[in-house]
């Protein structure tokens, strides 16, 4: 991978190689391709929407319910996914984390993965 960034038309590029150890049938040298690469990968954590996430400095937080009481817990954080956080403290699984509305939430709120009250999300374990 190339250290140093190159502009083009205001976009962002670095260059790298890909090498495939079993290439697609009918791929052909020069060809435009989209590869995803992942860069690390966790089973069986705790994870909430990034979203749910507040940060100020170093310290980040979301917002608990418990007994129909909202609260701002300090939580630790793991890997950062497309959409999710990884959670390595500060919440249990079944926790109940709100989403606010200008932050994705639908107000009415939806299950994560199972359970959850209105205008929450139920902490799991991902896969």
């Amino acid at each position: 991978m190339d250290l140093a960034s190159t502009v083009t038309n205001n976009v962002v590029e670095y260059g790298v190689t890909v090498t495939l150890d079993s290439p697609p049938t009918g791929l052909r040298l020069g060809q435009t391709a989209s590869v995803s690469i992942t860069t690390g990968t966790k089973a069986n954590v705790l994870y909430v929407p990034s979203s749910a996430i507040s940060t100020v400095g170093p310290l980040k937080t979301v917002t608990l319910r418990k007994a129909g009481k909202d609260t701002t817990t300090t939580v630790q954080t793991g890997f950062v996914g497309d959409s999710g956080t990884e959670i390595t403290s500060g919440l249990a699984e079944g926790d109940v984390v709100v989403l606010s509305a200008s932050s994705g939430g639908t107000g009415g709120g939806f299950t994560f993965p199972g359970g959850g009250l209105g205008g929450g999300i139920s902490v799991g374990l991902g896969q």
